[in-house]
């Protein structure tokens, strides 16, 4: 659909978020491991995949304008707004006209714009543990 996703896996223990569509923030890696950090607004889907017949929940996270591999990575996922339901399609032009709107409206999001060259900052106490 040329919106390539990590498709992550969740541990038992973290909460899921509701079926929908989420304008997030990524981050990729980890000072420690020696690989770049990626930090970025991302698009988030929750949800089943109606419009392929999906029947397994998923959390895919779309970064817009990230081309590599993130296999294996750590990626944390800080959701700031709910953008949508998650629905069926008429068929994949549909989707990808309204997966286009999403990202739009991601990367338009004031609160995930760096501040004066900076990347926006989501360090709550006590919050890691309750982050995807």
């Amino acid at each position: 659909m040329g919106f390539p996703t990590a498709n992550l896996a969740i541990q038992e223990d973290k909460v899921v978020p509701g079926n929908g569509v989420y304008g997030a923030f990524a981050r990729v890696g980890s000072k420690s491991s020696g690989r770049p950090i990626i930090e970025s607004p991302a698009v988030v889907n929750v949800g089943i995949r109606p419009t392929f017949g999906g029947k397994d929940i998923r959390v895919e996270v779309h970064i817009p304008g990230f081309s590599g591999e993130l296999y294996e990575q750590k990626m944390q996922v800080f959701l700031v707004s709910y953008l949508r339901d998650e629905r069926t399609f008429s068929g994949v032009e549909a989707l990808k006209s309204q997966v286009q709107k999403d990202v739009s409206s991601v990367l338009s999001d004031h609160r995930l714009k760096p501040r004066c060259g900076q990347t926006p900052s989501f360090t709550v106490p006590g919050a890691y543990d309750r982050m995807l």
